[in-house]
């Protein structure tokens, strides 16, 4: 699962890479829908959507 920037998040990942997360402090709603399993479920893809949407300089 991506790792969350705030306790406010709320969060769903499947085990296919679909991403769903709700920050109401940033006025924020995202879905990622993908079909890579294992690759759009953990490690840098997931990563790199957090960044995408958050900027590089979150964790």
């Amino acid at each position: 699962m991506m790792k969350l920037l705030r306790a406010s998040v709320s969060a769903v990942a499947s085990a296919y890479g679909n991403h769903f997360w709700v920050d109401p402090s940033a006025k924020l709603t995202v879905v990622v829908l993908t079909n890579t399993a294992f690759a759009g479920m953990l490690g840098e893809f997931p990563d790199a959507v957090r960044r995408a949407v958050y900027g590089p300089a979150q964790p």
